[in-house]
């Protein structure tokens, strides 16, 4: 599935839930030629625009299905849903970018009060750009973040094909965004070149699988793939000066999971930790691997690896994997099929706790298994989107809890902290993008 597909399948599993049942007529496709023989499973990479059409018809699909499901607290820590925020809404960075709109067409960034709720404000990308395309914190300092944009052509209509050529060309240009300090307004500003008057750029914004600014703000670290591989490309900012590692072995780095996030740093702001999938095919290992962005070495090899987990994609599905800042913890959102499911449609979801220097499973959170008709196709993703310094605090997007202020079947955003979930104070936007 392409990075095309993955995005659209973001936004409208939100919106199917909003349309009753029978309240689309049935969708009847044209009869078309029979599939082409299965290839070798690869990441997405240049050309995942040409998809589009019948993503399409996919989305319709997906927009009249309702979501029902029913949740089972398996054994492991039980977090329960709570209406008493204040301490842990406070443990979080107090502002949250978020990038609102449908996939592949012209959106804004959102930057919102995490205690409050309030809306600061609402940016769209400056011209010619129409389209922001990732977003990162950057900074010790909570009010500053980094933004790729890029120039956009919807790819309908009778130019379409040429439109696919240029967004697939199309280079990606950074911006950041600073709260002011008494956190009432917002601004952009054009990432400024370092003093080589080299500028942070892409050739191609649809190379970018993953943005990743420095807790010192110093760096700017972005994953990338073509078709001739993938790499990790490390920018300063002063300077201009970047490194990159290559990766040399069989597969590729990063997710298959677009709007989610693959790269994440330690507060040494020299330990880049990164996921990389390490098999030809869909069911290959998935590797950790922390990198010395000031060591040796010119290759992905150079990196240490501390966790591996097999059976990606075959049986599980891990979604963001984010290093804590004081570096001990490894923390995953995952998802399982049950060897012997207890239902026709069952999906096991929980948070995991790593030890960063040895791998080793140190405890599950959360650990929930979900059944009922919306089980199907994945839809019941969750993730995890932020982690505080020590792992005690975490926000999560989660699929199968209800909050007082959120719409029926929504994903519900909240900090988990302890044994208690709190909801954020906002209702789950339609955004694939998020940084605290």
């Amino acid at each position: 599935m392409n990075r095309t597909e993955e995005r659209l399948r973001a936004a409208t599993r939100a919106a199917a839930r909003t349309v009753p049942d029978g309240g689309a007529p049935p969708l009847r496709l044209p009869a078309g030629p029979p599939p082409a023989p299965a290839g070798r499973y690869r990441p997405p990479r240049s050309g995942w625009r040409r998809a589009m059409a019948p993503v399409a018809a996919a989305a319709a699909v997906t927009a009249v299905v309702g979501v029902s499901v029913a949740v089972t607290h398996l054994h492991g820590r039980l977090a329960g849903t709570t209406t008493a925020p204040a301490a842990a809404l406070a443990s979080v960075p107090p502002y949250v970018v978020y990038l609102e709109g449908l996939p592949y067409a012209p959106n804004t960034a959102v930057v919102r009060s995490s205690v409050t709720g309030r809306v600061i404000a609402t940016i769209a990308p400056p011209r010619p750009y129409r389209m922001f395309d990732m977003v990162s914190a950057i900074g010790a300092g909570d009010r500053q973040f980094v933004l790729m944009a890029q120039r956009f052509r919807p790819v309908t209509g009778p130019g379409g094909a040429a439109n696919q050529r240029f967004d697939n060309r199309t280079p990606g240009a950074f911006f950041t965004l600073t709260v002011s300090r008494d956190g009432t307004s917002a601004r952009l500003a054009v990432l400024p070149a370092g003093r080589s008057g080299h500028a942070v750029r892409a050739a191609h914004a649809q190379d970018v699988f993953a943005v990743a600014g420095s807790p010192d703000g110093r760096k700017l670290a972005l994953g990338l793939h073509d078709t001739g591989g993938s790499w990790i490309r490390v920018a300063t900012l002063a300077s201009g000066a970047s490194r990159t590692w290559r990766w040399a072995a069989p597969g590729w780095v990063g997710e298959d999971k677009p709007e989610w996030q693959p790269l994440s740093w330690r507060d040494d702001s020299r330990t880049l930790a990164f996921q990389a999938h390490t098999g030809l095919s869909g069911g290959g290992p998935l590797e950790i691997g922390l990198l010395d962005t000031d060591g040796p070495g010119r290759t992905l090899a150079a990196a240490r690896v501390v966790l591996r987990i097999a059976g990606v994609h075959a049986r599980v599905e891990l979604m963001n994997v984010l290093l804590t800042g004081d570096g001990r913890e490894i923390i995953a959102s995952v998802q399982t099929v049950p060897s012997s499911p207890v239902a026709p449609q069952a999906i096991e979801t929980s948070v995991r706790v790593y030890s960063a220097r040895t791998g080793r499973l140190l405890r599950v959170l959360d650990r929930r298994l979900i059944t009922g008709p919306g089980v199907s196709n994945e839809e019941v993703w969750g993730n995890v989107l932020w982690v505080s310094r020590t792992g005690s605090s975490m926000v999560l997007l989660d699929p199968a809890r209800h909050a007082p202020h959120q719409r029926a079947g929504w994903p519900v955003l909240g900090v988990l902290t302890g044994n208690a979930f709190i909801p954020m104070p906002f209702a789950s936007p339609v955004a694939w993008e998020y940084a605290w």
